[in-house]
């Protein structure tokens, strides 16, 4: 996916990070962050996600505007 976003145009100006994101962190501030989808149901264990969490926490501008949409299994599993 990096590849097909740096052929883009401009695409430099985007920051890149590769890693765990339980584990991975960046640099921030950031005003927003936002934990799309399935980001916290493919970390398996409640430690990594508590992890990715306190990673969001740290790289925040202390705005509160952390934002997490998330699908769980259907209901009847």
């Amino acid at each position: 996916m990096v590849t097909r976003l740096r052929a883009e145009p401009d695409s430099a100006a985007i920051g890149v990070t590769i890693g765990d994101f339980a584990t991975t962190g960046v640099d921030g501030p950031f005003s927003v962050a936002y934990l799309v989808f399935n980001t916290i149901m493919n970390l398996t264990t409640q430690a990594e996600q508590v992890a990715c969490f306190a990673k969001v926490a740290a790289a925040e501008a202390n705005t509160d505007r952390s934002r997490s949409a998330m699908r769980g299994p259907p209901s009847s599993i």
